[in-house]
């Protein structure tokens, strides 16, 4: 059901994210690029409860292809996966993320 797919999209490494983003969303235009380049930074700082958020709002951009819906998706795998390891020791900016991103399904 849903949307076809037979299996979830594969995440994309951590270390890759920063480069592939920029990849992907290099012919974009305002306000993507700004959305975009807030992403990167965070991922770039390992601030992955800022990182998560800024996902989010470029999750919400209705003007995103295809491709970049799907490297947004397989990204956001990684970037909550690591807001769940900072949750689980004792971050509070990324536990509250976490209660954010439940909320928001």
């Amino acid at each position: 059901m849903g949307c076809g797919r037979n299996e979830a999209p594969s995440p994309v490494e951590a270390a890759l994210i920063p480069a592939v983003l920029r990849e992907t969303f290099q012919s974009a235009k305002e306000p993507v690029t700004g959305l975009v380049t807030g992403l990167v930074d965070a991922v770039e700082a390992k601030d992955w409860p800022k990182a998560s958020v800024a996902a989010q709002a470029l999750s919400k951009t209705t003007t995103l292809t295809a491709k970049q819906r799907d490297m947004l998706a397989r990204c956001l795998i990684t970037i909550n996966t690591q807001v769940t390891e900072a949750a689980a020791t004792g971050n509070q900016e990324a536990e509250e993320v976490r209660r954010m991103i439940r909320l928001d399904k």
